[in-house]
């Protein structure tokens, strides 16, 4: 089953991409068409959508809304700890900057897409400094090579650091 929510004014369009796209893979399901949404049936059509989004296996949003967050908090109810159930759009939206090169990337240098790409090898750590720009990149620092650029955001993914406690080493 696959659960379309979006904009009211753009549902619709969605809707059918979606349905053109995937075809019968899915059942596509979505809310009302309806753009009135001063009435009590629109307020409990809104809570049923937020319900169902809640208990989703998955769900790609924008915490920038506050609709997603309010998802993630119901997420967080009736899954427990949704950490790893939700995904945002909004990378920048979490205080840790720091992602991680997920395969090596070195545009062409007879015919770059930008003038200023920046190179990455695999796992290196990239620092995002600026928002996703609408053609997929991001202005970036590479702390090996210690240059800044423009990186595609679909080769990086969070960077994670595993601490060594060695207090805890002994504990059995």
């Amino acid at each position: 089953m696959l659960f379309v929510a979006a904009d009211l004014p753009i549902l619709k369009d969605i809707v059918e991409e979606t349905k053109h796209k995937w075809g019968d893979r899915y059942e596509v399901y979505h809310g009302i068409f309806n753009t009135q949404n001063d009435s009590k049936e629109a307020f409990t059509e809104i809570l049923a959508v937020f319900r169902i989004l809640a208990k989703c296996q998955f769900i790609v949003c924008t915490f920038s809304s506050n609709a997603c967050q309010l998802v993630y908090e119901l997420m967080q109810v009736y899954q427990g700890d949704a950490v790893e159930n939700i995904h945002s759009l909004d990378y920048i939206y979490e205080m840790n900057k720091e992602l991680e090169a997920t395969t090596e990337y070195k545009p062409p240098q007879e015919h770059p897409i930008m003038p200023e790409e920046l190179w990455a090898e695999k796992e290196d750590v990239i620092e995002a400094l600026s928002p996703v720009h609408q053609d997929g990149f991001i202005r970036a620092k590479n702390y090996r090579s210690e240059k800044e650029g423009n990186f595609p955001m679909y080769l990086l993914k969070k960077h994670l650091k595993f601490e060594n406690f060695s207090i805890f080493a002994n504990i059995q």
